[in-house]
């Protein structure tokens, strides 16, 4: 039952003021009176039915994520401000550049972790061991002189098994 608004309620009980009001009409003019009735009666029912699927009808059911175990192509399930997307080699992603990226998981086509690595950033200096997975990542921690691309808002990120690149996922920062 979803009882978050009140609107349903409400404009059943609109429709219980109309009906008095035109059998209150009935005492002056008859043919006011219903005229009244039909559209208090039309609008009972539009009301009735609307709060049937309000209240009446149970919620949608939470969209299941489904990331396949096995693929054909790698893939990189990364979140962008909470959001989680799922990307296979090619792919062009637009984000803004106030976003906030991580890397969440790399799997190869037959479902082994593999490594991503979001060229232009490094997560950990001390060892550039080429895994930028689970660091949150911004445009401004970004290496410029390694975008692509004319505008040089461009970035891809390498998934890479040992030191095959599998495929690149190419990030595309907007303003």
């Amino acid at each position: 039952m979803n009882v978050n608004s009140g609107l349903p309620f409400f404009l059943l009980g609109l429709s219980g003021v109309m009906l008095t009001i035109s059998l209150i009409f009935s005492f002056f003019n008859r043919k006011k009176a219903i005229f009244c009735l039909v559209l208090s009666l039309i609008y009972l029912g539009l009301s009735g039915y609307y709060t049937y699927l309000v209240v009446g009808l149970p919620a949608p059911p939470e969209v299941a994520k489904f990331i396949p175990a096995t693929s054909e192509y790698p893939q990189l399930v990364m979140k962008i401000n909470g959001q989680e997307f799922v990307a296979e080699p090619d792919d062009e992603l637009t984000v803004k550049k106030a976003a906030k990226i991580e890397l969440v998981k790399a799997t190869a086509p037959d479902g082994r972790e593999i490594k991503a690595n979001l060229v232009g950033f490094v997560a950990n200096p001390a060892a550039n061991d080429g895994q930028d997975i689970g660091v949150e990542i911004t445009y401004e921690q970004l290496d410029k002189k390694r975008a692509l691309g004319p505008g040089k808002k461009r970035f891809k990120v390498e998934l890479r098994d040992g030191q095959k690149v599998l495929g690149n996922i190419y990030l595309d920062f907007s303003d």
